[in-house]
């Protein structure tokens, strides 16, 4: 050390005192004997690190004073030491105070600094322990854990701090602010008190953060007191515990302090012991039990009557719910708040009492303004309903109700009335209304009727009559409508029907009548049973009911005369219910009719094999019974007609007609005799077919064929009327044809022409060669035997053979006749035509002198000399004729 400490001692015990030489190099004082008192007083100046050790269990008083300078670091330092200070430990300045270690602060020790104090040791004293500081005390080791001191006054303006356990047994805690460090415990035990006084502490608080425990507990009656006029908050767990080991009761009472008051944390606040009390909790705006508002606060009394106050309470499972207990009166108003636990989901019908008194106690006074007596709050997906009682108000979780039972329908006309039983359990809120809904088996398109009531039965109109329908019931409250009911037994709705009888009120023995019964409305299906007297009739059992007009008919007759009971009974119809209609009938003795079919009759046909013949039996008599009669003609047992009159088709003839009348039990006949005369013969019509030519001519194979008609009768007869072919020619030849009907003869002729051969054209006087001096003298005929010539092209040749063409010559012609048949002839000849000829034809014409030269020059072949001769002679020796004549012909070499 640069500075050794002066220390003025008096009276102190060998042993007490460390060796200077230690003191001087290290600033250390030590105090080591452990037997007496001794008084230490530390003075003077100090430079750097000063330490004061008080070690080995010395007890003794130590006095730090008049310091020019700071202390710094740990200035005072108790370890593992016994110290008792009967006085003070006393500073000027703004210095540190550390004691720590496992020493004991006892006897009635009062620390006072301008810094800050560090109780780091076991604080033990068997009086009153008094603490001043201005930047607060910290405790961290253990205070009255051995011998606890009357009392701990604290009167730093800053928060103490505690991390340790401060018990008090007998004596007090006053003072403050206090806070409690995590896991700390601030506790009275047995009679003692820990509380903050209401002197001076306006605007400071208790705080309980964390795990923190302010306790009261039972070692004798015991109380755990907050009051004052601040504001207290306690976040860590507030308890009054009673345990069973030891007998008495502890208090845990906060009263006098004008701001709100919170209990959270995970304990719980009083009553979980044997007896537990919070008193005086009045003129609080918030009441919270638990960190959440899960826990339980017992209470003497409470009052919270603002309107603006609320009491705040959390719902959970297996009782961790919120709630108040109260041993006195209890005045609750304002507001209620209630929340569910994270993840709880509580059953419907749960109940929770969230505030409660013994039934010695007051009546409980609640009202709370957004909650009246039986009221409903949905809360987090839950809804609850409140219940305010004398001794508890509960809050019990609502919810649908369970499904109406024993459902059952009686069907009517398009309804249903359903019956049913109300619920085993309303869910906690009591059923408002039924609702009631049809499910069509038979056609589920047409289903979903609904009905609403408040009460069983309930009818549900609009049902289709025939179809097969169940129905289920849900019951609803506040909370909602419940599951469907089990489905009702099936039923069928039907609408009422009625049948009338409407049969002839009488009739006769044998004869046929119909009965006819009327069912409406016209159903869409069903039968209609006949008896009579009760006896089923004959052929009438389940007849088909007409969906169109309602009507089931059946024919039958009676057998014995009389008066007859008949009764319909309608039945089968899926939309309809059954019913029945009687009549009474009247059954006579029965009587034949009388039949006249009316005179004979005289016909004449007109141009058809038939007429119609009318026929009249209206002559008969009635035979008096019900029945129509019925009228049959016949011819040879052959039906023709039935009816009183009828028109039948009659052919040419005698007809013999008989008309039965039947009145259903007997018969009787009559003839009438029907002539039918045909007036007219037969009609024949002749048809040729062949090659047609002209001029009426067949000019080939002619077939003559027949009709033979009669419209009005068969022809009996005919004589010629075969196919006839005419396959030669002929000028004419006539076909005969006789054919006899029921109306006389008939005799046609037919002629045919026939000429298949054409004309002939011939040739006369031809010589087949001319020279050129010859005369070609050739003429032409044409001829025809059976239709003769009509027309021909012939034509004669008479010339001198040189004014024909040179060569090959060819005649033709052709010929029709007058049936248009074409015959055709030829014949050919040659004129020569070469020198000699031209020579020859010369010499005849001319000179012999001309005629040599001419000559010549052609055998010579000299053309053009022979042509300029020629034309030179033309005129002279030779005529124009017989110049161009001889020019043609030179040209033809």
């Amino acid at each position: 050390m640069a500075a050794v400490a002066v220390l003025s001692m008096a009276a102190v015990p060998v042993g007490l005192l460390a060796s200077p030489a230690a003191a001087s190099s290290a600033g250390v004082l030590r105090i080591t004997a452990a037997s007496s008192s001794t008084n230490v007083t530390f003075s003077g100046s100090t430079s750097g690190s000063t330490v004061v050790t008080v070690t080995d269990g010395t007890r003794g008083e130590l006095s730090i004073a008049d310091l020019d300078q700071r202390l710094q670091d740990s200035d005072v330092v108790l370890d593992s030491a016994t110290v008792s200070l009967a006085t003070s430990i006393m500073a000027d300045g703004p210095h540190r105070l550390d004691l720590h270690g496992a020493a004991l602060l006892e006897a009635d020790v009062a620390v006072s600094t301008q810094g800050s104090v560090d109780f780091a040791g076991t604080v033990d004293g068997s009086h009153a322990l008094s603490v001043n500081a201005v930047r607060g005390v910290r405790f961290a080791g253990s205070i009255g854990s051995v011998a606890p001191p009357t009392s701990v006054t604290i009167g730093a303006p800053t928060p103490t701090s505690l991390a340790a356990d401060v018990t008090t047994a007998g004596g007090q805690w006053y003072g403050g602010p206090v806070a409690l460090d995590a896991d700390s415990t601030l506790a009275s035990v047995g009679g003692g008190t820990v509380g903050l006084n209401d002197v001076g502490l306006d605007g400071h608080r208790l705080g309980l953060p964390g795990d923190s425990l302010l306790q009261a507990r039972v070692g004798g009656p015991g109380t755990t007191h907050v009051f004052g006029g601040g504001t207290t908050t306690i976040a860590g767990s507030a308890t009054v515990e009673s345990p069973t080991v030891v007998e008495g009761d502890a208090t845990l009472r906060v009263d006098g302090v004008a701001g709100e008051v919170t209990f959270t944390g995970n304990g719980t606040l009083a009553g979980n012991g044997r007896t537990g009390d919070v008193r005086g909790i009045a003129g609080m705006q918030t009441i919270r039990p638990g960190t959440d508002g899960r826990g339980t606060l017992s209470t003497h009394s409470i009052a919270m009557t603002a309107a603006s106050d609320d009491l705040r309470v959390t719902l959970g499972p297996d009782g961790t719910s919120g709630r108040v207990i109260s041993q006195g009166s209890t005045a609750l108003a304002g507001h209620l708040t209630v929340h569910l636990a994270d993840g709880f989901l509580p059953a419907v019908g749960s109940t929770f009492t969230i505030v409660e008194s013994p039934a010695t106690a007051t009546p409980i006074q609640a009202a709370f303004t957004n909650m009246p007596d039986g009221s409903e709050l949905p809360i987090d997906g839950v809804d609850l309903r409140i219940d305010y009682g004398s001794h508890a108000v509960t809050l019990t979780v609502i919810g649908p109700p369970e499904a109406p039972t024993s459902v059952t329908a009686a069907p009517g006309a398009g309804q249903a009335r359903v019956s049913f039983s109300a619920p085993a359990a309303d869910g906690g809120s009591p059923v408002t209304g039924y609702t009631v809904t049809a499910v069509d088996l038979t056609t589920p398109a047409e289903g979903g009727q609904v009905a609403h009531g408040t009460s069983s039965p309930i009818t549900v109109d609009g049902l289709t009559d025939g179809d097969l329908y169940v129905f289920t019931v849900t019951a609803e409250n506040a909370a909602g409508s419940s599951a469907p009911s089990q489905d009702s037994p099936a039923v069928t709705p039907r609408h009422a029907s009625t049948t009338t009888l409407t049969p002839p009120t009488s009739t006769m023995v044998g004869v046929a009548v119909t009965l006819t019964a009327t069912v409406a409305p016209a159903p869409s299906a069903g039968t209609v049973t006949f008896t009579d007297d009760g006896h089923p009739v004959a052929g009438c059992a389940a007849r088909p009911v007409s969906t169109t007009d309602g009507r089931a008919t059946c024919t039958t007759s009676f057998e014995a005369a009389g008066s007859h009971s008949i009764q319909a009974t309608f039945s089968g119809s899926p939309q309809a219910e059954g019913s029945s209609g009687s009549t009474t009938i009247g059954v006579d003795p029965a009587q034949p009719p009388v039949a006249d079919a009316g005179p004979d009759q005289d016909l004449k046909l007109a141009g058809a094999p038939t007429l119609r013949a009318r026929l009249d039996g209206a002559g008969p008599t009635d035979d008096g019974e019900p029945n129509a009669l019925t009228y049959t003609w016949r011819e040879r047992n052959v039906t023709l007609a039935t009816g009183v009159t009828a028109t039948v088709p009659l052919g040419a003839g005698t007809h013999h007609i008989t008309l039965t009348v039947d009145d259903g039990q007997f018969t009787s006949t009559d003839e009438v005799v029907v002539t039918v005369l045909d007036p007219t013969p037969p009609v024949v019509t002749p048809t040729t077919a062949g090659p047609v030519g002209l001029n009426g001519w067949y000019v080939g194979d002619a077939t003559v064929t027949w009709s033979v008609t009669d419209p009005e009768s068969d022809v009996d007869a005919s004589v010629g009327c075969g196919a006839t072919v005419v396959d030669a020619d002929t000028v004419a030849t006539t076909i005969t044809c006789r054919a006899t009907s029921a109306g006389g003869t008939t005799t046609v002729d037919q002629t045919v022409h026939r000429d298949a051969t054409p004309p002939t054209v011939d040739y006369a006087g031809n010589t087949g060669g001319y020279a050129l001096t010859d005369t070609v003298h050739i003429t032409c005929s044409a001829t025809d035997l059976v239709s003769r010539v009509a027309s021909d092209s012939c034509t004669s040749v008479d010339s001198p053979a040189y004014l024909l063409p040179g060569g090959p010559q060819t005649l033709t012609a052709s010929a029709t006749d007058n049936a248009g048949n074409i015959g055709h002839g030829s014949t050919s000849f040659t004129v020569v035509v070469d020198a000699g000829t031209m020579c020859d034809l010369i010499g005849s014409w001319t000179d012999k002198g001309t005629a040599n030269s001419l000559c010549t020059k052609l055998h010579h072949r000299s053309y053009t000399s022979f042509d300029n001769e020629v034309r030179a002679q033309t005129g002279k020796r030779l005529t124009v004729d017989q110049a161009a004549a001889l020019l043609r012909l030179r040209r033809e070499l």
